[in-house]
């Protein structure tokens, strides 16, 4: 009886220290089985169980820590390969999945620490530059960038962020040099459109911003008061008018306290030498502010542009009695228009 109980404990035991072993092998079968079909969540669920019976092994926790990123569960997967990097620093497929993941949780330094861990993988000189741009270090940056464009020339991401790098170093013709080829490209932003037409205007060239502008607007671009504003002021460079006046006081219209906008749009239009348009928003201020010395200062101009020196020079200088600051701005357009 003794040897009976003896020989039963043992088949006992041996089939209890089994049980995680085949647990944690049929789980992980499961999992394998459901990746395939792609039936990711039943298999991240089938990894999870297949760790609860052994917490340590390696191939579950990687074939999870991928099937967690695959259903969107980021935080998980970042865990998972921390954990995965731990056991094995040498993992080079660790390394790169987990500098990637820190990119995208902003933990740019952790990223390029990582990334510079496995030099040869396909992403490092990507997440080193792009991580080097939002840390600020635009020169680091610009050559990590090239690199990876290199590798891959049509990484929009890439190209966008080397563009933006360019306009921080202010070497707006880079820039524009690679804004022009994302513009092309079937994914582009239109934001990004938008931001080339900013940078055309910015640099005077008001006839490839309305194009930039417009194209914006094609691929789906919702305008909000700064690009109708930035739109209006284009076209006034581009000899269109009415449509900038237009568009310029329905803006004014929506915030009537921001006389600056209608201030702007004379400037603009003594800029294009329409002396009698931007007379026509002179007085339309000075009918609410008779003392806006500015403005009387810009009539002013004006008159002394059409011929009315006398006119002109009078304004002027009531306007200087109202803002004496204004004498220098005075000499510097007479100064201007010799």
């Amino acid at each position: 009886m003794k040897a009976l109980f003896t020989i039963t404990s043992w088949c006992y035991f041996q089939v209890l220290f089994a049980l995680p072993i085949d647990s944690t092998k049929f789980y992980f079968e499961r999992g394998v089985e459901a990746q395939k079909e792609k039936r990711m969540l039943f298999a991240y669920q089938q990894f999870q169980k297949s760790l609860s019976f052994n917490t340590e092994n390696k191939e579950t926790i990687l074939a999870q820590a991928f099937v967690a990123k695959e259903i969107h569960k980021p935080d998980q997967a970042q865990l998972l390969f921390e954990k995965a990097y731990k056991m094995d620093p040498s993992n080079l497929l660790v390394v790169e999945e987990l500098s990637n993941l820190y990119f995208n949780f902003h933990k740019y330094n952790k990223a390029i620490e990582l990334a510079q861990k496995c030099k040869d993988c396909s992403s490092s000189a990507r997440i080193i530059g792009l991580c080097n741009y939002e840390l600020e270090d635009y020169v680091t940056a610009e050559k990590y960038l090239k690199l990876s464009l290199n590798q891959s020339p049509t990484d929009l991401q890439v190209l966008y962020t080397l563009a933006k790098t360019y306009v921080s170093m202010e070497q707006y013709k880079n820039a524009m040099t690679y804004y022009s080829q994302i513009v092309k490209m079937q994914d582009v932003k239109p934001l990004w459109i938008y931001e080339q037409g900013i940078l055309y205007y910015e640099n005077s060239d008001y006839k490839n911003a309305l194009t930039a502008f417009n194209n914006a607007l094609a691929h789906g671009y919702e305008p909000g008061n700064d690009f109708n504003e930035n739109l209006a002021f284009t076209l006034v460079y581009c000899n269109e008018y009415d449509k900038a006046e237009n568009m310029i006081m329905d803006l004014w219209k929506k915030n009537p306290g921001k006389k600056d906008i209608v201030k702007d749009l004379i400037a603009a239009l003594y800029d294009k030498k329409q002396y009698d348009r931007a007379l026509f928003y002179c007085e339309r201020l000075m009918e609410i502010d008779p003392k806006d010395s500015k403005t009387l200062f810009q009539a002013g101009l004006c008159f002394q542009k059409k011929g009315q020196k006398e006119k002109g020079d009078n304004l002027c200088d009531k306007a200087i009695e109202l803002d004496p600051s204004l004498q220098s701005l005075r000499t510097k357009r007479e100064i201007s228009a010799l």
